[in-house]
């Protein structure tokens, strides 16, 4: 079993006028959760809903409160991902050099549902190109019943860059999808998966039996709000830990060692 869990879908809640205060609240109910659940660490990312009356300069924000929660409390969450919009322009090629080579930050996250533009917009090309040149990872959200974020058209985009690694997120949360997802991952082997699944139909078990243990990553998109505690348990996290089907190199493979190989990190 894992010796330290890495949960990699994490997403907070912030606006370009969000204080350190503000920070500090949500740092203090993450971790409580976490430590519920037992998850030792976490990446943080933005969501993609953020108001920006300013444009581009409410992203740079953003990704600068990012980067500044990842300085601050770097042991429970040693890895930042940035946002770019995709309707913003080339401005936004500039702001993905200086997220990763000026703030830090490890790579970027993208949830095409709340942009207005599917996976395959000509400007996910131009991201994807410049996250290739910069050598970080394309966390894309992949929901099967978002029509921005259909199954084929991350396909698309995973074969015409396959030098980029893409964490496909919460491609595997619609049961009628599933099966298509993984045959998609099978021929792209730069298609990560992350864990954001209901524990029915052994879908944990067939992602390892299909794609291999390496290629599957702890995500539980755990939220801090609403305070309602039914949305504070991982359910996938609960499933990995009993499988009988996995061994425990397996188990320890999806709880942090993947993603720490990911991002080249030591426990």
């Amino acid at each position: 079993m894992a010796s330290s869990i890495l949960d990699i879908h994490h997403h907070i809640d912030i606006q370009p006028w969000s204080t350190h205060v503000d920070l500090a609240k949500d740092y203090e109910n993450r971790i409580r959760i976490m430590d519920e659940n037992g998850i030792d660490q976490a990446t943080i990312s933005p969501g993609n809903s953020f108001y920006r009356p300013h444009g581009i300069d409410d992203t740079r924000r953003i990704n600068d409160l990012v980067a500044d929660y990842v300085a601050k409390y770097n042991d429970r969450f040693p890895i930042g991902l940035g946002v770019v919009l995709p309707l913003q322009g080339d401005e936004s090629l500039v702001e993905m050099e200086r997220a990763v080579y000026d703030l830090g930050l490890r790579g970027f996250d993208w949830h095409n549902m709340c942009l207005g533009v599917p996976i395959d917009h000509e400007m996910m090309y131009r991201f994807l190109e410049v996250a290739m040149n910069i050598g970080v990872p394309a966390f894309i959200h992949a929901f099967p019943e978002s029509t921005n974020e259909a199954p084929w058209r991350l396909e698309k985009i995973a074969g015409d860059f396959p030098e980029v690694t893409i964490v496909a997120l919460s491609a595997l949360c619609v049961w009628s999808y599933v099966e298509s997802v993984i045959r998609i991952a099978e021929r792209h082997p730069n298609i990560l998966v992350d864990t954001l699944f209901f524990p029915v139909n052994k879908i944990l078990e067939r992602c390892v039996a299909n794609l291999g243990a390496q290629r599957v990553l702890f995500g539980s998109d755990l939220v801090t709000t609403p305070e309602e505690k039914s949305y504070h348990h991982s359910a996938s996290l609960e499933e990995i830990r009993r499988s009988t089907a996995l061994n425990d190199q397996e188990k320890a493979q999806i709880l942090g060692q993947n993603a720490r190989q990911l991002f080249g990190i030591s426990v």
